[in-house]
This record gives structure tokens, C-alpha cells and sequence, in this order.
């Protein structure tokens, strides 16, 4: 009988040990606080991340935006056979083409919609079109009449604001061009 005594007293032991392995409370607390801290840690770095990635992306669409809109407006005066600026807000542009009669075309500044637009006039009806998209909002568009000799050209400048909406994202933007109307002696 005395070995049977023995191998219980032994497994007794040895289950006591057993259970004394382990994370003791005060251990597991200190494990949860230090992997809050560097968690919170993380979130705040992600946090930042993804503003300044939303900042970087605004800028991105207000440069893309006023570059098509200058694009656009290079386009218009190089087609142009007259340009005249009749208010600093207006351009002016007379359009001949060989399969078209005259066009007469006006860009100007809708200051109460905040945006471009494009108005024109042919024989065959007048329309109105819009510029510049519901992304950005147009704060200001000038233009200022240039001429050298026989090369006519107005300068532009452009400033558009992105989310306007929302102060902690809206980011302005400005942009100044010049665009040049070669005329031929005739």
C-alpha cells in the first residue's frame, strides 16, 4: 500500500505545480496596458497617414482640375482669330474655321456659382456650357490683355479651392498662364 501513497502524494504535487504555471494577474494587466499604449500609438500614426494622404489627394485633383481648365483655355485662344478682354473677368475669342462661319465664344466667371463657363454665339444658336466641374470651387479667373506687334496674348490667372465644404480638408489652389494668338498679316 505505501507505493500507491506515494504516486498520489507525487500526482498531487505535480498538479500544484502544474497550476502554478502560467501569467499571474498583475503580469497580464501590465501585458494589456503596454499593448494599449503602443496600439494607440499605431491608430494615431494611422490616423495622420490617412490625413495627410486625403490633403495629398486634394491637391492632386486641384492641380488636375485647373490644368484641364487652363488646357482648355490655350485651346480656345490658339483657335481664335480675334481676342479681346472687354472686362478682367471675360474673354472675348472669334472662331473661324474652314468648316465652320464665325463663332464668337466667351469664357468668363460666374461669381455667384463659383465656376467657368463657356457661352457661345454662332449662326446657328447660342448655348452655354460649363467649365469647370462640381469638384472644385473657382474663387477667382482674370485675364489681362497683352500685344506685341502682330502676336496678341492674355494672360490668365486661376485659383480654385477643393472641398470647400469642409475647412480641415479644403485646399487652394493658384495658377497664372499666358496664352498667345499669332494674327497674319493679310
Amino acid at each position: 500500500m505505501r507505493p500507491r501513497l506515494l504516486t498520489t502524494h507525487y500526482s498531487l504535487l505535480t498538479h500544484r505545480r502544474a497550476s502554478r504555471d502560467g501569467f499571474t494577474l498583475v503580469e497580464l494587466l501590465i501585458y494589456v496596458g503596454i499593448t494599449a499604449i503602443v496600439m494607440g500609438l499605431f491608430a494615431g500614426i494611422l490616423v495622420t497617414m490617412i490625413k495627410i494622404q486625403e490633403r495629398q489627394s486634394a491637391g492632386s485633383k486641384a492641380t488636375n482640375e485647373l490644368g484641364f481648365l487652363m488646357t482648355t483655355m490655350h485651346r480656345l485662344v490658339s483657335e481664335s482669330v480675334i481676342l479681346s478682354v472687354p472686362n478682367s473677368q471675360t474673354l472675348d475669342l472669334t472662331v473661324t474655321t474652314s468648316t465652320s462661319p464665325q463663332t464668337k465664344k466667351r469664357i468668363f466667371f460666374d461669381n455667384v456659382a463659383k465656376n467657368i463657363l463657356l457661352g457661345e454665339n454662332s449662326p446657328t444658336g447660342a448655348s452655354t456650357s460649363t467649365l469647370s466641374s462640381t469638384n472644385i470651387r473657382i474663387d477667382d479667373l482674370s485675364f489681362a490683355y497683352l500685344s506685341n506687334g502682330l502676336s496678341q496674348s492674355v494672360a490668365i490667372s486661376l485659383t480654385a479651392t477643393t472641398f470647400p465644404n469642409n475647412p480641415t480638408q479644403s485646399l487652394t489652389r493658384t495658377i497664372k498662364s499666358t496664352a498667345a494668338l499669332y494674327v497674319q498679316e493679310q
